[in-house]
C-alpha cells in the first residue's frame, strides 16, 4: 500500500514537469509494473 504523502508528492513532481494536456492522459492510466490485484 502507498503513504498518501507519497501520492501527493508524485502528483505535486507531475503537475510541476508536465503540462495540463499531457497529465490528462497519463494521470489515470497504471504503470506496466503496477499489480492491480
Amino acid at each position: 500500500m502507498i503513504e498518501h504523502r507519497n501520492t501527493v508528492n508524485f502528483l505535486s513532481w507531475a503537475h510541476k514537469a508536465f503540462d495540463g494536456c499531457a497529465l490528462e492522459k497519463t494521470l489515470f492510466s497504471t504503470s506496466l509494473n503496477f499489480d492491480l490485484a
